[in-house]
């Protein structure tokens, strides 16, 4: 570890140092906010944009960091064009042009939209864009459709024309231009979105509204929908899909989403709540007032269904009524209040007024008894109802609707649902808050449903009340998610990888859960084992978060974008060091983000001095990230490395894979972006941080540590040497990932260009590695070695010592013992002396393995000190090797039981490494004692996944051992067929191993079948290539001699097994 540190320091110190100098820490220097204003560095306070000193404090302010004028959103976007006219005089033209131009104007208006701008008959209009809305696909097409009834109105107003009009309205990512910045009208959206609205107006027939898939897919179960044939675009590979926007399928406000059909799950404690006051309200006769407060999708109007259906079962009749405020649009006020009224009355919108009116008198009549009050009381419930304007003092409209209230709460208990309340209007909330003080004594529930915005508008809203309940409702649980995901695909377990991605996506948040399944199954990314694919973020989950964060101020709001860039865990000074602003008014500005749930601050910071924070849900930092356009990012991801760099200092080895990301990222922005310029030194740097991470990953994760390697391989300049270690590092990792043909065409091309470029140092190196990766093909490994020492004599350093190593190894493997023990003791005392902890460990555990293979018990010292230096310098490949050996040599010293508990720890220690390769090394190793113990079914299983994976990642030594223990059971079973079956694959595959470790056993194997089989020709054949490969080898001639003394006497040749 330590030499792997002084590599990455080198790298990064050396050539001019690759990485960038870090920047100095930020200074005072004021910075302009995106509302045109400067933040004084002293005070926090924001000045005018003009300002020369601070109105607060009087520090002198100058210009501070530039921001950008742009960002990426998520919008919907709507082209209307007038068609059936064409006027020759320009004065007819504009006549008719006016009008629509108002009409069209204030609809978008009304739905909270954008008009871009006006090209004669045809209308650009944005919604989501500068406030973006979570509903914003809804509002473009109900615009749409209300263009339709407002051109229609227009061509009543003239006859003589045939007015019409043709909407394309698709929604999708755009850059678009801040309020008040850069672009002028016409210029402030950019995107591919804007051009496929466009070419869906222009396929539009006449009346149509056209939209794309993004918003049919946002609004499906809102309006009604017809097929229409895909659109062939200009500059479209593919016809865009598209559809005929008909009809709402309700009046606006009214929840058209489908009855969830998951359980129930959770929010056991805060239904009690509300059971316990309905009980109270119902049964005391008394009023009360219950807010329940959450983010959207959290689960509000789900715990709302649930006190409905214990409404219900209650055993008198319990009168339920429930409105909801709208967002947008001219009637916003009273809005809910006018559905209660209607829905109690059953007015419906299709009623003619004289009907609505009788409706109206039928639902009063019979519980005010008073003529005089039932004529005052429909006069001024009319309002609400949309038959009459309202013309009546505020007080009197309250008192009237209040006494409406009564009247019905005195017939039967009556329960009132205000959904959406952050949308109400103030006058709306101060008619509750009459309605809960002044109406006493009756079975009334007042359920208010709300998000946190309420409580920023109405700080003391329901405060001081003794009616009045507050229910807060809080992501649920894991185990809770779990379950919900669980029903939702009708799954009771799910893979863990599966639930872990979906339980961090879903974020606690059922809606974002059902919206995840949604896609899931829309999409159908389940695969045959049940795993999912990455699922891409639903768009309703991206609207919604989009919309959460447009409310922040401009400065918090660019504060919180900048914090994405440094990602899920980030500490004040980073944050500073990308905005620009000074570290005091970068927390201050998280203040507003912390009280809205956005972040939350982390106690333990990780670095001292530090302030730490986190983002609540990983879905926002995602939307926040995405907010900031591509070319943007590039400087900001620089910042955040240099100054992790700063703070890191001698410790960089540790932020190496933050680092990598930041210079990656950077890199990958400015390459798109900026083709054309010269990026060599980024590209350095990017590289050099990715060599860090991968040589700090390969001992952990040798997978992750393959990644980081190919891409530093990308990033790095052509023509700088490291390219060739990058690939070289990539092939050894991928060995150990079970990626071996990967590995082998990487060992190859690697040691092609170390000998291409003249590089001794690197082709020694290369040529050692190599060696390793190959000894399952035999003797070309020790020639591999001969020629890397050779090279590596001449400059003796690291290289060296793991070539030793490697020698000692290869020795130690091929049975040669006593020619192991000297190449290892050279390495060990050569890599001390370079402190290479992890050569040294390699060394000293080769040694001990070969000392114990010689009958010298001190080699299980050697091998039991080299695995606790491994355990205590945190290394992994070096600690599974150790493991390997240790658990081998227990076998002949101690017996199988000891043997397989090591095996054991091998295997869980390789499984939480990533360690793929000697993982399926642990389970072959595991073989021999198991056949000792008797396990012989367990082996057949196990044989069967180890040549699976084998054939799979490429051709190993395992495949040997699996056959071996296979042929050599179903002999001890008296399966012949069988067992020659094996054989048939073992001979070919142990020959061209080549070492007696494998060859041997699968000789003594094919003697005993053949004399099984009545060929003792032949068995004696394999007897005498038995003695022929163990010559040198008297380990594994004495472990057989036995069985081929016993083979040559059954097959007659006394002579020979005397011999």
């Amino acid at each position: 570890m330590a030499a792997a540190r002084r590599r990455a320091d080198r790298r990064a110190r050396g050539r001019g140092s690759p990485l960038p100098r870090p920047a100095r820490p930020s200074g005072l220097a004021p910075t302009p906010t995106l509302r045109g204003v400067i933040v004084c560095p002293n005070c926090g306070q924001e000045n005018p944009e003009r300002a020369r000193f601070c109105v607060s404090c009087g520090a002198p302010l100058a210009a501070g960091p530039e921001r950008s004028d742009e960002e990426r959103k998520y919008v919907t976007v709507l082209f209307a064009e007038l068609v059936g006219f064409r006027p020759d005089d320009p004065e007819e033209m504009r006549r008719v042009l006016e009008p629509y131009q108002a009409r069209v104007s204030r609809v978008i208006a009304n739905h909270g939209g954008t008009v871009d701008k006006f090209m004669g008959a045809t209308a650009l209009c944005v919604f989501g864009a500068p406030i973006a809305h979570e509903d914003d696909p809804e509002r473009g097409v109900r615009a749409a459709l209300r263009i339709r009834e407002a051109v229609a109105e227009i061509g009543e107003e003239h006859p003589d024309l045939e007015l019409a009009v043709r909407v394309g309205v698709n929604t999708g990512e755009a850059v678009v231009a801040r309020p008040g910045s850069g672009p002028q009208v016409g210029e402030a959206v950019t995107g591919d979105v804007v051009n496929t609205a466009s070419r869906l107006q222009t396929a539009a027939a006449q009346g149509q509204i056209l939209v794309g898939d993004e918003t049919y897919r946002a609004t499906a179960h809102v309006f009604d929908w017809e097929e229409h044939e895909p659109v062939r675009a200009k500059g479209k590979s593919e016809p865009v899909e598209a559809w005929v926007a008909r009809a709402p399928r309700s009046r606006f406000g009214v929840d058209m989403r489908p009855r969830p059909l998951s359980p129930f799950i959770g929010r056991r404690d805060e239904l009690a709540i509300l059971g316990a006051v309905f009980r109270r309200a119902v049964a005391d006769s008394t009023v009360q007032l219950v807010t329940i407060a959450g983010e959207a999708g959290v689960g509000k109007t789900r715990l709302i269904q649930e006190l409905g259906g214990m409404a219900e079962e209650w055993p008198a009749l319990v009168r339920w009524r429930q409105g909801r405020s709208l967002p947008y649009g001219d009637a916003r006020s009273f809005w809910a209040l006018g559905e209660i009224v209607k829905a109690d009355a059953g007015i419906l919108e299709s009623d003619p007024r004289e009907v609505a009116e009788e409706k109206l008198r039928g639902s009063i009549d019979p519980y005010v008894r008073d003529a005089a009050e039932r004529d005052w009381l429909r006069s001024r419930l009319a309002p609400l109802a949309g038959l009459v304007a309202f013309d009546a003092p505020r007080d009197e409209l309250f008192g009237a609707w209040r006494r409406w209230f009564e009247a019905l709460a005195l017939d039967s208990p009556f329960v009132v649902v205000f959904e959406d309340l952050q949308w109400a209007d103030d006058a709306l909330l101060a008619f509750v808050e009459h309605l809960v003080d002044w109406a006493v004594g009756l079975p009334l529930l007042v359920v208010c449903a709300a998000r946190p915005e309420l409580f920023e508008r109405q700080p003391t809203w329901s405060g001081g009340r003794r009616n009045a309940t507050s229910v807060s409702l809080a992501p649920l649980s894991d185990l809770e998610t779990s379950m919900l995901l669980g029903a939702l695909l009708e799954r009771t377990v799910l893979p863990p990888d599966t639930q872990a991605a979906l339980l961090e996506r879903s974020g606690g948040n059922p809606l974002y859960a059902e919206e995840f399944v949604r896609m899931v199954r829309d999409r159908q990314l389940i695969r045959p084992d049940g795993s999912v694919a990455e699922v891409p973020m639903p768009q309703t989950v991206q609207l919604l978060i989009g919309a959460r964060i447009d409310t922040l101020p401009p400065t918090e709001k660019d504060v919180l974008q900048d914090a994405a860039v440094l990602g899920k865990v980030f500490w004040a000074g980073a944050l500073a060091a990308v905005s620009g602003l000074p570290e005091d008014v970068v927390v201050r500005s998280l203040h507003e983000s912390v009280r809205r749930e956005f972040v939350r601050p982390v106690r333990a910071s990780t670095l001292a001095g530090q302030e730490e924070f986190a983002f609540n849900h990983t879905l926002v930092q995602e939307v926040a990230y995405g907010q900031i356009p591509r070319a943007a990012r590039a400087d900001k991801h620089i910042a955040a490395a240099r100054w992790l760099r700063a703070v890191a200092s001698a410790r960089v080895f540790e932020v190496a894979e933050l680092l990598a990301h930041h210079y990656g990222q950077a890199l990958d922005y400015r390459r798109a972006s900026e083709p054309g310029r010269d990026l060599s030194d980024l590209a350095a740097a990017a590289g050099a941080a990715l060599m860090m991470a991968g040589d700090r990953a390969k001992r952990l994760d040798a997978a992750r540590a393959v990644g980081f390697f190919r891409r530093a391989r990308e990033a790095l300049p052509v023509g700088d040497p490291e390219r060739t270690r990058a690939l070289l590092e990539a092939a050894e990792a991928a060995e150990e990932a079970g990626r071996l043909a990967e590995a082998s065409e990487a060992f190859d091309e690697a040691i092609a260009e170390y000998r291409a470029a003249g590089d001794r140092l690197g082709l020694g190196e290369a040529l050692a590695r190599r060696a390793r990766s190959i000894q399952r093909f035999g003797r070309e490994a020790l020639e591999l070695l001969e020629e890397a020492i050779d090279l590596l004599e001449a400059q003796p350093g690291p290289e060296l010592a793991r070539a030793y190593t490697r020698m000692g190894g290869h020795l130690y493997i091929a049975g040669d013992n006593p020619g192991a023990v000297p190449w290892t003791e050279k390495a060990l005392a050569l890599a001390d002396e370079l402190g290479l902890e992890e050569e040294a460990v390699l060394a000293l555990q080769y040694r001990g393995a070969a000392r114990a293979g010689m009958g010298d018990p001190g080699g299980l010292d050697d091998l039991r000190d080299a695995l606790r230096r491994g355990l205590e310098a945190g290394l992994g490949l070096e600690v599974a090797v150790t493991y390997n050996n240790l658990a081998y040599q227990l076998w002949f010293w101690e017996g199988p039981d000891a043997a397989l508990a090591m095996w054991d720890e091998m295997t869980a220690f390789c499984a939480v490494r990533g360690f793929a390769t000697l993982g399926m090394w642990a389970e072959a190793g595991m073989l021999e004692s198991l056949f000792d113990v008797g396990e012989w079914d367990r082996i057949l299983g196990m044989t069967e996944e180890m040549e699976s994976w084998d054939r799979e990642h490429g051709p190993t030594r395992v495949t040997v051992i699996a056959l071996t223990y296979r042929a050599w059971i179903h002999l001890r079973r008296g399966e012949l067929a069988e067992a020659s079956q094996a054989l048939e694959e073992l001979l070919p595959g142990a020959r061209e191993v080549g070492y007696a470790e494998f060859l041997a056993p699968a000789l003594v194997i094919a003697a005993e079948i053949s004399l099984a089989a009545g060929e003792p020709e032949r068995a004696i054949a394999f007897t005498q290539e038995f003695v022929s490969v163990t010559r040198d080898q008297p380990e594994y001639r004495g472990i057989y001699l036995p069985v081929i003394v016993r083979t040559l006497v059954q097959a007659g040749a006394v002579e020979l097994a005397a011999d």
